[in-house]
């Protein structure tokens, strides 16, 4: 392989989307640059998804597929890095696409500029409509620039990331986590990140599909990611005002679902010592000022706000 050309490793977790996963493939076998590897990995998919799979590899030797005992979507994935080969690795969710030029202008740019990560732009999609969500262009920055500037996607598709720096720190999602992995992940990422640049272009097509199985997240996974959250924060301080924005959202989570003592999401707050941040809704930005004046009042006004 050409040092010019690096290789880059596609994983795609496959469970139950016998119905969207041929485009998702097909978007991939359409790209414009050749040099990359698909590992399709069938989590233990009930339907039809499996055979899929094996399908596309048996037409094209770039594709590779591992069948494993349906363990989540972040067991996937890591099976998915264990058996990596390419320089850079890319996530692509099995109901999403990419744009039929999208490695090609990857390579061309982490090639140009010697980076660790890009990230750009998607289209999210629905029965109705479709919406361009793009940021703006950065320059090339290191991790605790980037991550400040607050101009990231939070989740793991929608860029390409270098695999030396995964393997070299042992990077990994959690598996017992059902919330937060991705942001977990691309965090410990840009940690050790020396050249990230984002891409004011939207070259993924998310999905989102109203016959899902939404994950309807319980106080109890909420608690297990808080508690990853805050570990992040104390080891990488650059990473806690986007950690304290996600801790307030849990906690609002929480009362809402009014399962948790008002004692326990005031340890977790505390604990985190929410301060400043950037938040998604004016309430999100008022809350940790109620709370420096009474947190219990704090919760009551949320749970107010929310309806409760």
């Amino acid at each position: 392989m050409s040092t010019q050309s690096p290789k880059i490793s596609i994983i795609v977790p496959v469970y139950k989307v016998e119905q969207y996963l041929p485009k998702c493939i097909d978007s991939i076998l359409s790209q414009t640059y050749p040099n990359w590897e698909l590992l399709l990995i069938d989590d233990g998919s009930p339907d039809n998804s499996g055979n899929i799979c094996d399908e596309y590899a048996q037409q094209d030797k770039r594709i590779r597929v591992f069948h494993k005992e349906n363990g989540g979507v972040s067991s996937a994935r890591n099976l998915g890095l264990d058996y990596a080969d390419g320089d850079y690795v890319m996530f692509v969710d099995s109901d999403d696409w990419l744009s039929y030029d999208c490695l090609q202008v990857c390579v061309n740019e982490v090639e140009a500029n010697k980076l660790d990560a890009l990230q750009f732009g998607f289209t999210s999609i629905t029965e109705n409509n479709e919406k361009r969500l793009v940021k703006n262009l950065s320059s090339i920055l290191d991790g605790e620039q980037y991550i400040k500037l607050n101009n990231f996607n939070v989740c793991v598709w929608g860029g390409i990331y270098k695999r030396e720096i995964i393997e070299e720190y042992k990077l990994r999602f959690p598996k017992e986590l059902k919330l937060a992995e991705d942001q977990i992940f691309v965090l410990s990422f840009f940690k050790h990140t020396r050249r990230i640049k984002y891409m004011d272009r939207a070259m993924y097509y998310y999905l989102q599909r109203s016959d899902s199985a939404v994950h309807t997240p319980t106080s109890e996974d909420m608690l297990k990611s808080c508690e990853y959250l805050i570990s992040c924060s104390k080891e990488w301080f650059a990473s806690k005002s986007f950690i304290d924005s996600m801790i307030v959202l849990f906690i609002m989570d929480m009362i809402k679902n009014n399962d948790v003592p008002y004692k326990k999401l005031k340890c977790i707050y505390n604990q985190q010592n929410v301060n400043n941040f950037i938040g998604v809704s004016k309430f999100q930005q008022l809350f940790p000022k109620f709370a420096k004046i009474n947190f219990y009042v704090a919760c009551l006004l949320t749970k107010l706000y929310l309806g409760k």
